[in-house]
């Protein structure tokens, strides 16, 4: 009888499928409140078709992580941590504002898509975190699992934001709280490492 247990080990890079689901449940929760404040001059409806498409950019762009991976190999830029770019580019939603040109303020946001995407893409390969070359399996029940969790918590920071404050604070700019949290989770996590 083979009485053998396997252990789960959690290293730094197992995190980022969490991360990866807390941005997609966040910012597609989000479609309707940022075609608002983005779009406001377009109908609604037109306005979030337009958003979805932004906001799925990051999951188009994952395709050129192996091109970014190779120039940064060739500027010899491979030893950064992506939990403190994560950080940084979760920033960059938050300096829109409403006067902002539509086209100023979508550029802006489609920044952040496309560079969240290949980051987080970057960091399924097996790239340096502090050091540490780590590789993510998806193939693995942890990868998934942390992955639901991640969009059960993004859901959950979603679904908190909208019943402590009315409709007409989120749509003038109060979704960049939720932002807000999910850099200050990737700087904890950042600074844990």
């Amino acid at each position: 009888m083979n009485t053998s247990k396997k252990q789960i080990n959690f290293n730094l890079n197992d995190f980022l499928p969490f991360i990866d689901g807390l941005d997609i449940a966040i910012n597609f929760s989000l479609v309707i409140f940022l075609s608002s404040f983005l779009l406001e001059s377009l109908d609604t409806r037109i306005g979030i078709v337009i958003l979805c498409f932004v906001t799925s950019l990051s999951f188009i762009s994952r395709i050129f992580d192996l091109k970014i991976s190779n120039l940064l190999e060739k500027l010899k830029i491979n030893k950064i941590n992506l939990f403190l770019i994560l950080f940084f580019l979760y920033f960059i939603p938050i300096i829109i504002q409403k006067e902002f040109p539509i086209f100023l303020s979508i550029g802006i946001f489609v920044i952040f898509r496309v560079f969240t995407g290949i980051i987080i893409s970057l960091s399924y390969r097996n790239v340096l975190i502090n050091d540490q070359k780590t590789g993510t399996n998806i193939l693995q029940l942890k990868y998934w699992i942390l992955m639901f969790l991640g969009l059960t918590f993004g859901s959950l920071f979603y679904n908190l934001l909208n019943e402590i404050y009315s409709n007409d604070f989120i749509n003038s700019g109060g979704w960049k709280i939720l932002y807000l949290i999910v850099a200050a989770l990737i700087l904890a996590i950042f600074i844990l490492s």
